[in-house]
């Protein structure tokens, strides 16, 4: 049997961070049919679970790059990778130097916790909406500030998120951390915005590859095809035995892929499933 994982931004939805009726439709037929497919993406539970709902898929997801397995039906997460005690100290060094705040996920037992502060909560405008954590039954209700040194948040912290419409102070934040054994920094302008400047930070034990590996063997499953349009989608390519990459992928991972496939907003990974899944 055949495990189908697909990245998100880029991959999977459109150029308006949608999955398009067509995809739906597609995917669900598939899915209703048995197909065993999940997403593998660096969005969190926040902004992923809503984007999901309307599929009906059975497996666990894979987020924030493989640091988290989260399954949609039973509520339930399981931390793959999360920042050494180190790392985390850095990261709260870096916060007060640069003045810094942002959303930091955790897990503890079989909740995942969010933590915030900072007086820019606008940011987080068109990232996620309250209302949509009532849909992650393993996720903390409510988000509580970090007022104390120390603080960062309860448990094993697997993500940080900052965000700001000016570039300097992230970048900053990005070379104080980049040294770090621990930890991966992804800073980048957002594709969906035209002013809004992130710095991702996830920790560097885990990435989709491995979390794919993972799940194969949890799902019992014999090869992977994979899809996926960036850089941190590269580890997910090397463990997968068909790597397909959308034709608006960037360079390096359209060198990497076995097959180059329609693009993002052509429905590209729902008509390859549609045209393929039958015949493997």
């Amino acid at each position: 049997m055949t495990l189908y994982i697909s990245d998100l931004d880029g991959t999977l939805l459109d150029r308006q961070a949608r999955l398009s009726r067509r995809t739906l439709e597609i995917l669900n037929q598939l899915l209703d049919q048995g197909m065993a497919f999940t997403i593998a993406t660096g969005r969190t539970l926040l902004s992923a679970v809503p984007l999901l709902q309307p599929l009906n898929l059975k497996l666990p997801l894979i987020l924030a790059n493989g640091a988290l397995l989260y399954d949609l039906k039973r509520h339930h997460s399981t931390c793959l990778a999360a920042f050494p005690p180190l790392s985390a100290r850095a990261l709260e060094r870096a916060e007060k130097e640069t003045g810094i705040r942002g959303l930091l996920l955790s897990q503890q037992g079989d909740r995942i916790y969010c933590r915030e502060s900072g007086n820019k909560r606008f940011l987080w405008d068109g990232y996620f909406q309250i209302q949509n954590l009532l849909a992650c039954g393993a996720l903390d209700d409510s988000f509580a500030g970090r007022h104390t040194p120390g603080s960062l948040a309860p448990g094993r912290i697997f993500y940080a998120l900052y965000m700001d419409d000016q570039a300097q102070d992230l970048a900053r934040m990005a070379d104080l951390l980049s040294w770090d054994p621990g930890l991966v920094c992804d800073f980048y302008k957002d594709q969906y915005s035209k002013r809004r400047w992130c710095l991702e930070i996830t920790p560097k034990g885990g990435d989709k590859g491995k979390a794919a590996l993972c799940l194969k063997q949890n799902c019992n499953e014999d090869r992977i095809i994979a899809f996926g349009d960036g850089l941190n989608d590269l580890p997910l390519f090397a463990v997968s035995d068909l790597a397909c990459a959308p034709a608006n992928a960037c360079h390096e991972v359209r060198e990497r892929a076995h097959l180059i496939i329609g693009s993002n907003y052509e429905d590209g990974v729902a008509t390859y499933l549609l045209e393929t899944f039958a015949k493997i």
